[in-house]
């Protein structure tokens, strides 16, 4: 799992060069907030909870191979300093 991804206005990405993208609107992941989880997934089985509010999960299938799992929220187990 990623926390904080810095104050710039983000990079420009051309979808054609992946297999799947996942998108949340801008704001979601800042500095201080905004996680993202990757998890291999085994076939036929569901990937870990999520600790804390899911904005979006895309789950990208590749046979014969563990699924990749892309989770993206608020982890609510995470603290900072401001909010202690």
């Amino acid at each position: 799992m990623y926390g904080g991804h810095g104050t710039s206005s983000g990079a420009v990405c051309d979808p054609a060069a992946f297999t799947g993208l996942v998108v949340v609107e801008p704001g979601v992941l800042g500095a201080r907030h905004g996680v993202v989880a990757v998890d291999l997934v085994e076939p036929n089985c569901d990937p870990p909870p999520f600790f804390g509010e899911q904005i979006a999960r895309e789950v990208f299938a590749r046979e014969a191979r563990p699924s990749v799992v892309i989770t993206i929220g608020y982890n609510q187990l995470i603290e900072t300093d401001d909010e202690a």
